[in-house]
């Protein structure tokens, strides 16, 4: 994500709001800035607001665990069904569980991503992101954690981009 500076991403084993709640207890995370990209997995068995309850609970830990770092949240991605039922069904919770996510965030003043740019053909299956689609992605957080790690975009010459730390 960034060539200077320690960045460390965990795929969980259990890729639910449970699973992250447990790996942050094992106290194996020791981050300034903490990102969780997390609910979808949940919300295909839970409505939206049981999901949202959820993420309080684990913001509330990492809080409680990690009380000198900063949470980010990021949007849940779409998904792109072979059944369109399931994808739209999929998709009407996802933007419930959005916006309320989003608000909590607000509320709470939690960093929050947005991924308004992609698209079906950012996701190999429909539902991971493919080359192009992590590219999308990361941009997207970076938007975020620019801000909050002091890099400020100087000016591009050719395809380099000079970053400047503070």
């Amino acid at each position: 994500m960034y060539r200077n500076r320690a960045v460390k991403i965990t795929t969980l084993y259990d890729k639910t709001i449970y699973g992250a709640t447990q790996f942050l207890k094992s106290g194996k995370v020791k981050a300034k800035n903490v990102m969780f990209q997390i609910g979808s997995n949940d919300l295909d068995t839970k409505e939206a607001e049981e999901v949202l309850l959820e993420i309080e609970k684990l913001v509330d830990e990492t809080k409680k665990i990690l009380p000198k770092s900063t949470i980010v949240i990021g949007e849940l991605l779409p998904r792109y069904y072979k059944d369109h039922r399931l994808s739209l069904k999929y998709e009407n919770k996802r933007a419930v569980y959005n916006s309320i996510v989003k608000e909590f965030c607000n509320e709470k003043s939690i960093e929050f991503v947005t991924y308004a740019n992609l698209k079906f053909i950012d996701f190999y299956d429909g539902v991971h992101a493919s080359e192009t689609g992590v590219k999308i992605i990361v941009s997207n957080m970076k938007k975020v954690f620019n801000t909050l790690l002091g890099i400020t975009i100087e000016g591009e010459v050719s395809s380099y981009l000079y970053l400047t730390f503070k």
